[in-house]
């Protein structure tokens, strides 16, 4: 999402011919646990423009193209949003769900906004705890990520978070913890050592690594891009470009 946002942002920049920020603060992400909880949150983003008085009616929502719901209801279509999970929720046709999905939406018109808080809220967790206090340039970052779902699910969660084995459960987020727990074991379990990594060698199992690292380093760690970079021997902007593919190097290599 940094990377996505970052991107955007210099685009924009470009095209308005202005500098400095675009958007505040890091993006938020919500855990969510059953399904009564997925629809409530489906419905309520869904009739945001509606509720902010962007749009005049339901008829107009479905026509709006800045929403999925206009996606939901067939009256728009792009090649990423995935309409088919959340309509299975309300038919296994497509006419019936879209019907009974019509319904559940106008349904929420007449009932108060729900209460998204959830049944707890993680913050400053494990990981993250660690990386509350980390600065990057003139941002402070907030880690405020909810958790939407039962009790039982929120406290299964949190209890998962506090797993006393986790490598970075412990001690403060840096480059060195990060090389001793996460660069080494990966560099080992691939058959790439530490010096080949900090080499300047093409090899596709080398290159797959150094992706993955950079992605777990700054998407998952937290870390300054140029922490990484000093210690692979790379620039900051190669280990930024490198975390957009280093996701799927990661699923690769695990």
């Amino acid at each position: 999402m940094r990377i996505l946002e970052g991107g955007y942002a210099n685009y924009f920049n470009a095209r308005h011919r202005r500098s400095g920020h675009l958007f505040q603060n890091r993006f938020k992400n919500t855990l969510v646990g059953e399904d009564p909880y997925f629809l409530e949150l489906l419905r309520y983003i869904h009739l945001n423009p509606l509720r902010a008085g962007m749009v005049a009616d339901l008829a107009a929502l479905e026509r709006y193209p800045w929403t999925g719901h206009a996606a939901m209801v067939g009256q728009n279509s792009v090649s990423w949003h995935d309409t088919i999970f959340g309509l299975l929720h309300f038919g296994q046709t497509w006419a019936a769900a879209q019907t009974a999905y019509r319904v559940f939406v106008a349904d929420g018109l007449g009932q108060p906004e729900p209460n998204l808080d959830g049944g707890g809220l993680r913050r400053s967790l494990g990981l993250w705890q660690r990386l509350n206090p980390l600065r990057r340039g003139r941002e402070n970052w907030s880690f405020d990520e909810r958790i939407y779902g039962s009790s039982d699910f929120v406290d299964a969660v949190l209890a998962d978070l506090h797993d006393a084995d986790h490598p970075w459960q412990t001690g403060a987020v840096d480059i060195g913890r990060f090389v001793d727990h996460v660069v080494r074991p990966l560099a080992g379990r691939s058959g790439v050592g530490d010096s080949l990594l900090r080499s300047n060698s093409k090899r596709p199992d080398v290159v797959n690594v150094r992706r993955a690292l950079c992605y777990l380093a700054t998407c998952e760690a937290g870390l300054p891009a140029s922490q990484l970079a000093q210690h692979l021997g790379i620039d900051a902007s190669t280990v930024r470009r490198n975390a957009a593919p280093g996701q799927q190097a990661l699923a690769e290599l695990c």
